[in-house]
């Protein structure tokens, strides 16, 4: 019997350790430029890759804030949203490991459907959007609304910025941006057969999006996968 209530004992102060709350991670505000002056494959390719980040990358608490890049990308329309106002997962209330507390566990699994859904809607909303029309590429001009975006959020939120072109700029548009030290990510980044003028262009950009205060710059090629460079790793 002594032994029964030893256990139970211990099997209670386990269960009240584990329903202690662990630091929470910051959460990120991500910005995602989708390139419509490019190639039918590059669009098709940058709009998978945003629904991975929406489905399978964003976490509990992170933010998306989606434009298109065209030939006018600074402009607030129809034409250089992605999605109708920002996307937020919602966080979860239940912080517990506590796998002797049934009604946490039942909350959480409310809370996954919940964010499950607000996943769902977005996928929906973009799966459903029309290319536009871009003789020019404007990405000066994305950058700009990144700066003017990032001013606007909370100081303790992760600032991601991911870029998803070939990064060639024919609009020439110049003004001052200030990025607040947000990671910039560019992916889809496709080498030139030239190594030297892939090189140039890389270097360029780098150069100057640290002159916008950005914090590190990543370019990443087709056949790469985006989920450590958001983690940070390789940073």
């Amino acid at each position: 019997m002594k032994r029964i209530k030893h256990i139970a004992a211990v099997l209670v102060c386990l269960g009240c350790l584990l329903a202690c709350n662990t630091p929470a991670e910051a959460s990120r505000f991500i910005i995602v430029g989708v390139d419509e002056s490019g190639s039918y494959d590059l669009r098709n390719l940058s709009m998978k890759l945003l629904e991975r980040l929406i489905l399978k990358i964003m976490e509990p608490g992170d933010s998306l804030y989606g434009r298109r890049i065209t030939d006018k990308s600074y402009l607030d329309n129809a034409d250089t949203q992605l999605l109708p106002q920002v996307l937020v997962i919602p966080e979860s209330a239940v912080a517990t490991n506590n796998f002797l507390d049934l009604r946490a566990k039942r909350q959480a699994k409310v809370e996954k459907a919940q964010q499950d859904l607000v996943r769902l809607q977005a996928i929906k909303y973009i799966r459903a959007l029309k290319p536009v029309k871009a003789p020019k590429t404007d990405i000066h001009g994305f950058f700009a609304a990144c700066g003017d975006r990032l001013a606007t959020m909370e100081q303790d939120q992760e600032r991601i910025i991911i870029v998803a072109s070939d990064m060639v700029d024919n609009q020439h548009l110049k003004s001052e941006v200030d990025l607040h030290g947000a990671r910039v990510i560019v992916v889809a980044f496709e080498k030139e057969a030239d190594p030297n003028k892939t090189k140039k262009t890389r270097e360029v950009w780098a150069q100057a999006l640290r002159a916008m205060k950005a914090g590190d710059v990543q370019f990443l090629s087709p056949d790469q996968d985006i989920s450590p460079a958001i983690a940070g790793e390789g940073a």
